[in-house]
């Protein structure tokens, strides 16, 4: 399953449809006065995780399950100055988590 979410305001979300829940990814503003600032937050039923730091442009281009423990993975990617960062959270590593970020990496602009 693939998703992005280009071009959402703050506390607006894509749902997804995983293992018979359905998870939400939502770009939350990190500062009223800096909205192109954002950070993404996964919500799994009762519970809400931020997922990584407060970023320019955060999406979310992938949703699915990578590790083989039938439950819900990530892949993002969000824009920097200079270049881009993906970062991939899976649920096996999560701990007491929803997800932990286990790989991250970037590119500089041309």
């Amino acid at each position: 399953m693939a998703a992005g979410l280009e071009g959402l305001a703050a506390r607006e979300g894509r749902q997804l449809e995983f293992g018979g829940r359905y998870p939400t990814v939502r770009a939350i503003a990190c500062d009223r006065s800096e909205r192109d600032r954002q950070m993404l937050v996964l919500e799994i039923d009762d519970r809400a995780q931020v997922l990584g730091d407060c970023v320019e442009r955060p999406e979310l281009i992938w949703a699915g399950d990578v590790d083989g423990d039938d439950k819900l993975d990530l892949l993002t990617t969000s824009g920097l100055s200079d270049g881009y960062r993906e970062e991939l959270f899976v649920s096996s590593w999560a701990g007491d988590r929803l997800v932990r970020r286990v790989a991250a990496f970037g590119g500089m602009a041309d």
